[in-house]
């Protein structure tokens, strides 16, 4: 039975440069993406893709340990958001659905829908901010410059490869700082950054105790970003209550 150094060995050889390419587009779709769930999905899809190439300078044991670490994170995250849209969603009484549906008889359903269409659907707000095609456009905007100035990009410790793509999350994660304004990309910009930073530190001095010492940082980041989201979930909910 192999190793697993072999197997993830074995995934860089068959699929590394398609790998490069994956954990490229994740760190663009963190910052331009909208709905809640497939930021958490590409979280995950970046933190996998930058374990398998993590392999090639650290233990793969090690990698190993952030997939796991970056999981639980993910998991808190989604049960803060789920938490924070089952309590944000109005409760409607039985009289309320009967006016509802009074109102669609009479050909008054699209101005009720109009006015509760914020109301009904807290995923609208639960990840704010700009607009998906605006983010769109300044990813390319700046993957283009990055492209362009990309002989500047140039880490030391690390493959040529290596060194340009955690260049590019370091650039995705100053990005996603500028453009959040929610709890949540806060904390997709953070640990994705630091999924980056650790892979260019244990490439230069690997040690346990930077393992340790790096991945207890994401979990504190991922427990106070989950709190913060709850919290930003129980204001909107109570100025919710409070609105007649």
């Amino acid at each position: 039975m192999p190793t697993l150094q072999e197997l993830f060995d074995a995934i860089n050889f068959v699929l590394g440069l398609p790998t490069v390419l994956l954990v490229v587009a994740a760190a663009a779709v963190l910052v331009a993406a909208q709905d809640w769930r497939l930021l958490l999905a590409t979280l995950m899809v970046q933190t996998v893709g930058l374990a398998v190439l993590a392999s090639r300078v650290i233990p793969a044991e090690w990698a190993t340990i952030h997939i796991v670490v970056v999981g639980l994170i993910a998991i808190m995250w989604f049960l803060s958001a789920r938490t924070v849209i089952r309590y944000a969603r109005p409760r409607r009484s039985l009289w309320r659905r009967l006016a509802e549906i009074t109102a669609r008889a009479r050909g008054g359903w699209r101005s009720l829908q109009q006015r509760s269409r914020t109301a009904s659907s807290p995923s609208l707000w639960f990840v704010r901010g700009l607009r998906p095609p605006f983010r769109v456009l300044v990813v390319i905007i700046v993957g283009v410059a990055a492209y362009t100035e990309r002989s500047l990009c140039v880490l030391p410790g690390l493959p040529q490869d290596l060194s340009g793509l955690i260049s590019w999350v370091f650039i995705m994660t100053a990005l996603g700082f500028a453009l959040a304004d929610d709890p949540l990309r806060v904390g997709l910009a953070l640990i994705s950054g630091l999924s980056g930073f650790r892979l260019f530190y244990l490439a230069l001095a690997p040690s346990m105790l930077a393992v340790g010492l790096l991945d207890g940082l994401s979990i504190l980041a991922g427990l106070a970003c989950s709190y913060l989201m709850v919290a930003q979930g129980a204001t909107a909910w109570a100025r919710q209550k409070e609105t007649p």
